[in-house]
């Protein structure tokens, strides 16, 4: 899991608050990159609000791809291998 800091990627919310516009980073992009922000957002929503829409896409599908890959490896299993997965959850 990537953090922020010492918050977990999952837990970027609770910084909201924590930052202050005095303590935004430039970063570079290219033009094209931009233009390609640009062109995704809402209208009126800055570029920072595009890329942080776009990141919440990224984390939900990839947090999907893994519950996914959990749900098929579980019915995959055996009885028994389901069984004894349950049990240990129960603990």
């Amino acid at each position: 899991m990537t953090a922020v800091g010492n918050v977990p990627r999952g837990d970027r919310r609770s910084l909201q608050g924590v930052y202050s516009e005095a303590m935004a980073t430039t970063m570079q992009v290219s033009e094209a990159s931009r233009d390609r922000l640009r062109a995704l957002g809402e209208p009126g929503a800055t570029l920072e609000d595009t890329l942080i829409e776009a990141l919440d896409a990224l984390e939900r599908e990839q947090f999907w791809a893994v519950a996914d890959a959990a749900a098929r490896r579980r019915a995959s299993m055996s009885e028994a291998e389901r069984a004894a997965v349950d049990a240990a959850e129960a603990d």
